[in-house]
């Protein structure tokens, strides 16, 4: 069995290694990534269909898992509790964020495969902006909220008459984040 020798490495790569080591040891290198997204247990689901009599259903847990407020609307009858609330949303910027997050997606029957359904992945970090795609796994400052939303829509044939009669079935889940 021969082994093989181990040279030393030369070059760029050693000098990239070498530049590392002595910035790092003398407190200039850049600062590693601060943490991680972790759920907090806060979660609100909602359900709805475009079809007479409108049914919205939600449901929330609250920080910790703690089952929160949930119920049912029809058409035009939510009040200003909109979805309910959870004790510490207020301290979390749950509103902020929630509110941060609307799903724009629509399904479009021309479109090939048959585009009878549509997903969004949208985030929202401290109650700024709204981000497309999913929250990133690791996150720059510890002590942040963020929320992390999907919108399903599918297109369902209500079964009425021979022509396809399609409305609407969206759920949306909103899931809270801490950065730590």
């Amino acid at each position: 069995m021969r082994l093989k020798q181990h040279r030393r490495k030369s070059g760029p790569m050693r000098a990239a290694l070498i530049a590392a080591t002595l910035l790092s040891l003398a407190g200039i290198a850049p600062a590693a990534s601060a943490g991680q997204w972790v759920q907090t247990g806060r979660f609100r689901y909602v359900d709805t269909e475009s079809i007479s009599p409108y049914i919205t259903s939600y449901g929330n847990n609250c920080q910790g898992g703690v089952p929160g407020p949930s119920g049912l609307y029809t058409y035009g009858d939510i009040g200003p509790e909109r979805y309910g609330s959870c004790p510490t949303d207020a301290s979390t910027g749950w509103e902020a964020n929630v509110d941060g997050n609307l799903g724009l997606c629509r399904p479009d029957l021309n479109a090939v495969g048959g585009g009878t359904s549509c997903v969004d992945h949208l985030y929202a970090i401290i109650g700024v902006g709204q981000y497309q795609g999913m929250l990133p796994a690791t996150c720059a400052t510890p002590g942040t909220y963020a929320i992390g939303y999907r919108r399903t829509v599918q297109l369902i044939d209500s079964g009425v008459g021979t022509v396809p009669d399609y409305y609407e079935q969206i759920s949306e889940t909103s899931t809270e984040y801490y950065c730590q």
